[in-house]
This record gives C-alpha cells, sequence and structure tokens, in this order.
C-alpha cells in the first residue's frame, strides 16, 4: 500500500466503527493471530499473540502480552504491550524484545490503528521512530473457551 494512502485506510476503518463501545473482561479476547507484512518487502509474517494481563478501565484497556513472529522455520519472541481506547476504538500497540533477542528484530516504533465493535480484529500499521519504514498488521481473535 503506498504510504499516502496509509492515513485514508485508517480513516476509512474508523469511520465503520461507532463510539461508545464496551466490553467486560471475561469478555475481550485473549488469544489472537494474523499477518504482518513490511511494506517494502514482499512475504508475510504469521503473528501469534496470548495477552497475559488485561485492565479495563472505563473507556481505557491496557494489556500485556507475548507474541510471536514466525518466517519460514524462524521464530522470534516478543512481549507487546496494548492500549485500546473503547469510545474511538483507536488502538496502540508497542513491542519489546526479549533481552537474549540477536536478531536484530525492529521494536523502535509502535503500532496505531482501529479494533472493530465487536473486539475481534485489528487493522493496525507499524512505523519505525525516525524512518518511513512501515508494515501493516492484520489480527483476527482466535475461538476460545471462556
Amino acid at each position: 500500500m503506498p504510504k499516502s494512502l496509509l492515513p485514508i485506510a485508517l480513516m476509512l476503518w474508523a469511520v465503520n466503527s461507532s463510539a461508545g463501545n464496551a466490553i467486560s473482561e471475561s469478555e475481550f479476547p485473549r488469544t489472537w493471530e494474523g499477518i504482518f507484512r513490511w511494506h517494502e518487502i514482499f512475504g508475510d509474517q504469521l503473528v501469534d499473540v496470548v495477552i497475559d494481563t488485561l485492565l479495563i478501565k472505563g473507556p481505557q484497556i491496557s494489556a500485556k502480552s507475548k507474541g510471536r513472529f514466525l518466517v519460514g522455520e524462524d521464530t522470534t519472541n516478543i512481549q507487546v504491550e496494548w492500549l485500546i481506547d473503547t469510545n474511538t476504538l483507536f488502538i496502540e500497540m508497542w513491542e519489546t524484545a526479549p533481552p537474549d533477542d540477536e536478531t536484530g528484530f525492529v521494536t523502535d516504533g509502535s503500532y496505531k490503528g482501529s479494533i472493530s465493535n465487536d473486539f475481534k480484529t485489528i487493522f493496525a500499521i507499524w512505523k519505525t521512530n525516525g524512518t518511513d519504514e512501515t508494515a501493516t498488521l492484520s489480527l483476527k481473535a482466535k475461538d476460545q473457551e471462556r
């Protein structure tokens, strides 16, 4: 996706959502899977994320999770912090790599995007701080028993 279309894609996603959404901690999905794709590089990376800690306070949801990026037979483990505004459905996520990571995995940036009204789909754009490197993240909640 050309960089000039990124803001438009985010706005269109947000227009399809309505304000004032509420969800309880027991209803919020804990397991997610999807695709990560750098905009300048071909090829998808499979992603799965499991939320360890979730806190809902008013319209704000914060979470801490563990995730994995799978590229071929290579796996990179990450930690992810989430912040969601249920009024606007805006989401921002930050990654950190484990201390023993030697892969050069890029964590200097954040994802900004939207979560769907039913809290089951996430679309976000990654932007690396200080560069023009961008990527797309699409996640769907996995079916799970609660």
